[in-house]
This record gives structure tokens, C-alpha cells and sequence, in this order.
């Protein structure tokens, strides 16, 4: 008699061989994850958004990075988990001079779904599906020509220790022609995200894979190992696989 576990891969006879999604993670080694440099990441004035659970599991740093497009300098954006005197998300766009910033305070140990998104000339930060902050703006976030970019997780180019992120994430996705939400709440999915149109990046870890991009483009993404190389761990937000 067979056995069938939902979102599995079923073959014949009924058993199911299911590898979980879980999270990669970067806590205490100063690795980085990034792709190949391609024109399909240069946001420009395209609408877009950026999504994905988050968990740091310390902050020894002040300006720890989740996700950017390079080192400091014109052309750069990033997205932040700031320690100091007080702790918070942010967004900050050198070109166009703004810094979007969250009123939660993220603990250790606390998975928060953090997206950021652009639609025309609006900027937008949820935490946990509630808007946070939003501000307009307009230009092009990565400078006036449709350069490549690289997308960097856990830190930037520069491979600077105040930046490196300790933490795991999970089911991270960028996509790049969409804003996918607007002022309104929305309910942060717990199944892993999908490639929806204009994805361009999607990560669902799994233990054999866990930096494998499932969007169309397939990247094959780079791995940095500084003290140590990031991994996948089992530990996630998600409360259904399918």
C-alpha cells in the first residue's frame, strides 16, 4: 500500500519522497550568496518587488545586509537589518537619495516577512504584511544605462564583516516588472513562494540543494565562505509544503 505526502513527488506505487523546503543559513560564518551579474536585475524605474522570511539569529554588527546589488557608491540599494541604538528594517537607494524604515523592532530568534516593492514612482516596506513605511520618488535606482547587476543575500561586494548578516532565510524571491502589493495588509504566504510572471530570482532551500534558483532563469548562484560556508538548515517559517 502506497504513501502520499502532500506536495511531494509521487512515483509509481504511491510513495512519496518529499525533501522539505528549509532556509539557508549564514549565521557565524561571513558567507555570502549571489548570483551571476545579468541586465535582468537592473531594476531602473521598473515596478518590482522583493520578499522573503527572514530570522537573525545574532546581531554583532551595525549595518548587516539581507539583500543588495553591490558595493557602497552610486547605483547602490540595499535592504538592512540595523542594529544600534535601535534596531529596524530599512531600504536606502543611493541614487535617489531615501531611506524607507520600518517601526518593528526585529528580535533574535523571530521570523519576520519583510517585502519591499516599487510601483511607479511608490515605495513601499511591509513587515509581516503590514505597510511600515512608504514614500515616492522617481529615477532609476541603478544609474541611467541597463547595466548588470548582481543580486548579493547575507551582505554586498564588498565582503566587509559589518555588513555580512547573521541569520536564515527563506523562500526569498525578486521579481522585476510587478509590484505585488499595495497599501492594503496582505496575510505573509506560509507555503513557499512560486514563481509568479517576472520572477527573476526564487530561492526554496532544500537539503540537496539549498541554493538552487527555482525562477526561470535557473541561476547558478555563488557561494563565498569566509569563517565558514553557508548551509541549509531545516528550521523554517512555513506551516504547509505544497
Amino acid at each position: 500500500m502506497g504513501m502520499t505526502v502532500t506536495g511531494g513527488l509521487t512515483v509509481a506505487g504511491g510513495v512519496n519522497f518529499f525533501t522539505p523546503v528549509g532556509s539557508i543559513n549564514t549565521t557565524g560564518n561571513g558567507g555570502r550568496i549571489y548570483t551571476p551579474a545579468s541586465t535582468k536585475f537592473y531594476l531602473g524605474t521598473s515596478s518590482w518587488t522583493m520578499e522573503g522570511w527572514f530570522n537573525a539569529t545574532a546581531k554583532t554588527r551595525s549595518s548587516p545586509i539581507l539583500i543588495s546589488n553591490g558595493n557602497y557608491g552610486g547605483g547602490k540599494w540595499q535592504i538592512n537589518d540595523r542594529n544600534g541604538a535601535s534596531t529596524f528594517f530599512d531600504f536606502s537607494s543611493n541614487d535617489l537619495g531615501f531611506t524607507l524604515s520600518s517601526t518593528t523592532s526585529p528580535l533574535n530568534g523571530t521570523w519576520y516577512y519583510l517585502s519591499v516593492t516599487r510601483s511607479g514612482t511608490t515605495f513601499r516596506l511591509h513587515v509581516n504584511g503590514v505597510q511600515q513605511a512608504t514614500r515616492t520618488a522617481s529615477g532609476s535606482l541603478d544609474g541611467a544605462s541597463s547595466s548588470a547587476q548582481t543580486i548579493y543575500l547575507a551582505g554586498d561586494a564588498s565582503q566587509l564583516s559589518q555588513t555580512n548578516w547573521n541569520g536564515i532565510m527563506s523562500s526569498v524571491r525578486i521579481v522585476i516588472g510587478t509590484a505585488l502589493y499595495g497599501a492594503a495588509s496582505y496575510t505573509p504566504p506560509r507555503v513557499p513562494n512560486t514563481a509568479v510572471a517576472n520572477t527573476q530570482l526564487l530561492l526554496n532551500p532544500i537539503g540537496n540543494a539549498p541554493f538552487n534558483d527555482t525562477s526561470p532563469n535557473n541561476w547558478t548562484m555563488n557561494v563565498t565562505t569566509v569563517s565558514g560556508q553557508p548551509s541549509w538548515s531545516a528550521t523554517n517559517p512555513l506551516t504547509s509544503q505544497s
